[in-house]
């Protein structure tokens, strides 16, 4: 080997340094040292060790503390300022020193203006080392004026023998230190300060990891949290931080600065259906460029990050709240505009967004893009294929039927569904007596077929089947959901009904009234309601009556006659109109109208200006008040005033608060327009309204409704398509692991006094956590004593299994179970209420005064329903009931929209609420056991009956009610619950147990159902790679289920008698498996994928010699 040493650098330095190319350092023996300096001392030769020729020796006999002997060569600091740095080495040492942070140096050291110096460099440990390979990187920083390059020894003595020196220059790495106005950590939320988008601990960029200095192959410089103040990311203006930047411009000097390409390090918070975020203004020495930032093209949402033509997802993390984020890698040609001399970032003025900014660099390289290793799936040792039955739905009488918690009465044989003077739902007759129901949404997919699922409405007899399998599920309402859009098939004008769906609802109607289940009706579902259009897949704006219906008096008649031709028309099966039919529950005005007045939805609000000016009007009276309320922003007069844009509903001044309370005042008179018009026409029923938006003024426009509505999903799937492929990509976080961040924003809706009922919710498919959903879900919405659940969609199919998609419960066997085991948590209340209520006094006065009116209930007060009941209230002077503990808003959390859900973005709360102290105090009131040990800092929450037990770290929930026990757990875990134990699973999963004996408890049952959901994909199905946050294709049949191993034990009065079958999805009996009995123990190793029949997902356990059915 022969090594060229350290000796000299070549000439024309500069220009190659400034190209990016590596330099050696050349040794010429006969001109000695020629270009470097060293000190008096002569402490450096040339020597040969075998192979190595020429290798620099550095020998120092006589150690001197703190000083530096070696030798220095004088570098040109415009080649490398600003720019990312290599120096290389073989390196052999033998070293001795005074203190652990002196020894061997090969390092860059610059001076900057000021005078200061700064040091990049190699560290060599003291002792002997043989011959090592040393490398580093370094970022250096623009504004130098002279640099240096050294090679020697410090504080000590000793030998160092360098060989193969190389230093390489690379790409312009940007410091962003003179500019960036935010760190990654941001402790306190909506303080106008600290970190990354002012959300929050529980919503910030504390888990990125900066420490990383290449992303998707480019290398960015990325400031510590430790420099620069704290001061890390450029975080621009928006609506929710007017304190950010609207413009930051980055100087380079005069150096050789030309590049083919920028390349961008960024995300965007809070996004807007306004595409352009940003632009990026380039200066070079021959020209200009400007670069646009466009969402859904350079960039995209922070949350559930999805590859865009120009975004690629670069680094993902979970924040504080967990949910899952990541910031984005862009790239840009540039054009010939000579050496960059400034870059100037720029927010646009049009955008409400939060573009954040976490590095840039200029190259000449272009930098492949990141790739991944595909993962399809396919049968193997752990994933097997699942058997299906020939069709959908359960055998009567199979461990599967739960039709005992149906009595089988028609609809209205305990008069109508009211609401009894506790706030729930009741019959007329047995007012005393609270009813719950378990319910499936149907919509346009059982009518005509949607997506991959066929019909089934489409014939009578199919109509009585699904109502009876429904009953046999366990279910005792459909929600009804785009009728509008089904009756208006193929419509030639407005309300015009299509008589062949029109007979086939009718016909469901009736048959749900004999066999007692109940309707929820949305008055109005689609965006254009009982008119015609065509409402899905037109280029074409086809218009939106969520937002018309509050100032078209069109879109009031056509919700007005369409509503009247639906209700009151006589039902040929039944004899009655839907007025006068107790089959109808409840009814919902109009699906999801809160995005109308969104201002991430609602496009323009001119058409509101004559309300608007009237609201004031009326208000102020006299222009001259109003001008003393708004200051010098207010008109002349009150024709003369302006609608207000988007960004003015988050200002904090008067006018902010008009703002806020007029839209509010719409939101509620809108509620009893849809009110009065069906008292009007005869229904006497439960109506409410707004069904989806979770922020305070949404809280506080409900004041009045019968009951709160309400959607969300877990996992809701980003950017998915149904083009007969399937594409998109979903959160693979576990809801437990975020504290149950989605059932939490449905609590945070719940009003005192009033039903509660959830119109959707959904793990959705394919997200690997959705068998969490039945005790997430399931279980504190009977903790917190809901009246009604929703899982969205169509839960059950009399066809023939079909793949799997998102939002569709009915052919995705671990939604199914989760179904069945909430129908026992929910409905059978194996799951007992809260026996300790904490209720939410909000004050209208107070939201709109701390400009509130757009957050949500704080992270910390929100994670009291997992540990009591909880509510909120309209009325300040109301005073505590019994058990109950009444406190104030404190802080709040931000909303996520997008394009079909909303949920609370996970925050801490501007104030000062504790949770732990609070839950200490709760403990010293009794309003929490003693011994209860719920901790925010452990991520344990305990409620107050003991029943639900939730480890967030874990991502660990137990139920423990005497009827049914079970976990919800990663691989690995155990648990010792009441009376079932875990003492083995190999894969994460819910793994529970449950009486299906009437109302015995696991002790006593004679008949019991064992419950191990973990996953089910498809054949084929697709992913970006192994953590299948990106799909690529759908798949289709046959289904996967994946595998493990069981180890479970119970104890049961029966179990001498006890034997166990594996179950098909339609509850037959496929096969009995060895069971291990030891007194009132029995005891079940499973390895499902070992079963004799297949793997299962159910198992029976019934005393020997009970009949198949009850």
């Amino acid at each position: 080997m022969h090594c060229k040493s350290l000796i000299l650098f070549l000439a024309g330095f500069s220009a190659a340094v400034a190209a990016g190319i590596p330099v050696e350092l050349q040794e010429k023996k006969a001109d000695g040292l020629n270009g470097w300096s060293q000190g008096a001392e002569k402490i450096v030769r040339f020597v040969e060790e075998g192979e190595r020729k020429d290798v620099l020796e550095i020998r120092l006999e006589k150690p001197v503390r703190n000083h530096v002997y070696g030798i220095t060569r004088a570098l040109d600091p415009a080649g490398i300022a600003g720019r990312r740095v290599t120096l290389s080495a073989e390196v052999w040492r033998d070293i001795r020193v005074y203190q652990k942070w002196q020894g061997g140096k090969l390092m860059i050291s610059v001076r900057f203006p000021n005078g200061k110096y700064g040091y990049y460099g190699l560290y060599m440990s003291p002792g002997v080392a043989d011959w090592t390979t040393l490398s580093k990187s370094f970022d250096i920083p623009q504004d130098i004026v002279a640099a240096n390059l050294f090679l020697g020894i410090q504080g000590g003595c000793g030998v160092i023998r360098y060989c193969g020196l190389k230093m390489e220059t690379g790409d312009t790495v940007l410091n962003l230190s003179g500019v960036a106005n935010m760190g990654y950590q941001d402790p306190v939320s909506g303080d106008g300060k600290g970190g990354w988008s002012d959300q929050g601990p529980e919503n910030d960029a504390a888990k990125f990891r900066w420490k990383q200095s290449v992303f998707g192959n480019v290398p960015f410089h990325l400031i510590r949290p430790e420099e620069n103040g704290g001061k890390c990311v450029m975080t621009f203006a928006n609506r929710r931080f007017p304190n950010g930047l609207h413009s930051a411009e980055i100087k380079l000097g005069k150096g050789e600065r030309s590049a083919k390409y920028l390349y961008v390090l960024h995300t965007l918070t809070f996004p807007d259906s306004y595409p352009p975020v940003g632009r990026i203004l380039l200066a070079g020495s021959t020209g200009s460029q400007e670069v646009r930032i466009v969402n859904g093209r350079d960039i995209s949402n922070w949350w559930m990050p999805l590859k865009r033509p120009n975004a690629f997802p670069v680094s993902l993390w979970s924040t504080g709240g967990g949910n899952q984020v990541g910031v984005y890698l862009s790239r840009f040609p540039l054009k010939k505009i000579g050496s960059v001399r400034s870059i100037r970032f720029e927010k646009e003025a049009g955008s409400s967004a939060n573009w954040i900014v976490l590095g840039a660099t200029l190259s000449n390289t272009d930098y492949p893009v990141p790739k991944t290793e595909p993962l399809v799936m396919r049968p193997g040792a752990v994933w097997k294929v699942l058997p299906l039955p020939a069709k959908g739905g359960v055998i009567a009488g199979s461990a599967l039927d739960l039709s005992f918690l149906n009595d089988g009465k028609p609809t209205g044989t305990y008069g109508r569904v009211i609401i009894n003077r506790d706030g729930h739902f009741a019959f007329e007759k047995s007012p005393e007596r609270p009813v719950r129901f378990l319910a499936s949404a149907e919509a346009a997919a059982s009518f005509r077929g949607f997506w991959t699922n066929k019909p089934q409405f489409d014939t009578k007899e199919k109509i009585r089947e699904y109502v009876r399998q429904l009953r046999l599920a366990g279910y005792n309402m459909i929600r009804i959901h785009f009728l509008d859009e089904i009756l208006l098939t193929r419509a030639k004008k407005d309300l015009d009904f299509h008589p062949d769906f029109l007979d086939r609802f009718d016909f469901l109607v009736a048959e749900c009234g004999k066999n007692g289940i109940y309707l929820n009706m949305d008055a109005m579902t689609g965006r254009l309601g009982y008119a015609k259009g065509v409402r899905w897949g037109s280029k074409a704006d086809p218009g939106n009556f969520k937002y018309e219906i509050y100032f078209s008096e069109r879109v009031r008649t056509i919700w007005k006659e369409g509503v009247r031709k639906l209700f009151t028309h006589v039902n040929p099966y039944t004899g009655k109109r839907l007025v006068d039919d107790p089959t109808v529950a409840m009814v919902v005005g109009f699906n999801e109208q809160e995005f109308a007045l969104s201002p991430g939805f609602c496009r323009d609000y001119a058409p509101l200006l004559p309300q608007w000016r009237a609201f004031l009007k009326e208000k102020y009276a006299t222009i001259q008040s109003l001008r003393s309320a708004w200051g010098k922003t207010a008109p002349d007069a009150f024709d003369a005033v302006p609608i207000f844009q988007k960004d003015d509903l988050y200002r904090t001044d008067s006018c902010g608060r008009d703002i806020n309370t007029f839209l509010c005042g719409l939101e509620n008179k809108i509620f009893h327009f849809y009110k009065n018009f069906l008292r009007e026409i005869g229904y006497p029923g439960p109506v409410s309204a707004m069904n989806m938006g979770k922020t305070f003024r949404h809280a506080i426009a409900r004041r009045d409704y019968d009951f709160i509505a309400m959607n969300g999903y877990h996992a809701h799937p980003n950017g998915f398509t149904n083009n007969g492929g399937g594409s998109g990509s979903i959160s693979q976080e576990s809801s437990i692991g975020n504290a149950a961040n989605e059932f939490r924003g449905f609590g945070s809706m719940r009003r005192d006094g009033v039903p509660y009922v959830v119109t959707e919710h959904l793990h959705v498919f394919w997200n690997r956590y959705r068998y969490e959903q039945a005790f997430v879900m399931g279980a504190y919405s009977a903790y917190q004593d809901f009246d009604a659940l929703t899982g969205f969609g169509s839960a059950i199919t009399v066809n023939a299994y079909a793949k799997m998609m998102p939002f569709f419960i009915n052919n995705d066997p671990i939604a199914k179970t989760q179904e069945l085991l909430t129908a026992l948590i929910f409905r059978r209340r194996d799951v007992s209420p809260g026996k300790q209520k904490i209720r939410l006094a909000l004050s209208s006065e107070e939201i709109l005064k701390n400009g509130a009116s757009h957050d949500a209930l704080s992270t910390a007060q929100g994670k009291l329903m997992l540990t009591n009941r909880f509510s909120y209230s309209c009325d300040l002077r109301k005073a505590p009931g019994k058990n109950e503990t009444v406190l104030g808003r404190s802080g709040g959390s931000g909303v996520i929209l997008d394009d079909w859900y909303a949920s609370i973005a996970d925050s801490s709360g501007s104030s000062a609420f504790q949770l732990d102290s609070f839950l200490n105090d709760l403990r010293k009131k009794g309003t929490l056991p003693k011994n209860n040990p719920s901790s925010d800092a452990k991520g344990v929450f305990q409620t107050d009956t003991g029943e639900l037990r939730m480890e967030t770290a874990r991502n660990y929930l137990q139920v423990d009610t005497p009827r049914l026990q079970g976990i919800c757990a990663e691989a690995g875990s155990r648990a010792g619950l009441s009376d079932f134990e875990v003492r083995k699973m190999t894969v994460r999963g819910n793994v529970a147990l449950a009486s299906i004996d009437g109302t015995l408890p696991i002790r006593e049952a004679k008949r019991l159902l064992l419950v191990v959901a973990t996953n089910v994909l498809q054949n084929n199905m697709a992913f970006e790679d192994p953590e299948m946050r990106f799909m690529l294709k759908l798949g289709d049949l046959p289904l996967l289920v994946q595998t493990g191993i069981f180890d479970v034990a119970f104890r049961n009065r029966n179990a001498a008698a006890m034997k166990v079958y594996a179950l098909g999805m339609d509850g037959k009996r496929l096969a009995e498996l060895p069971l291990r009995k030891n007194g009132d123990r029995v005891e079940l190793l499973l390895d499902t994928a070992a079963l004799p029949s297949g793997p299962a997902l159910y198992f029976e356990f019934v005393e020997h010699g009970k009949e198949l059915g009850r």
